[in-house]
């Protein structure tokens, strides 16, 4: 097994917090969320996993934002 981090489509995004595109966009653009800022491929916007779980982690994370992930 490799240690290749995994990578969440703008869809997976969306469907992990159950929000709308514009939300997201919305919380890219508010620093008082630190959302971590995607990478960008191909005009595509990938964020790393590892990122995302630790920012859910964090005091500004979800419970700012009142999402869950289920």
């Amino acid at each position: 097994m490799t240690d290749q981090e995994i990578y969440l489509t703008g869809r997976m995004m969306r469907a992990r917090y159950n929000v709308s595109g514009m939300t997201l966009y919305r919380w890219e653009r508010d620093p008082s969320l630190e959302f971590p800022s995607p990478v960008i491929i191909n005009r595509r916007k990938y964020w790393p996993l590892s990122v995302v779980v630790t920012w859910e982690a964090s005091p500004v994370g979800l419970g700012r934002s009142k999402r869950r992930p289920e």
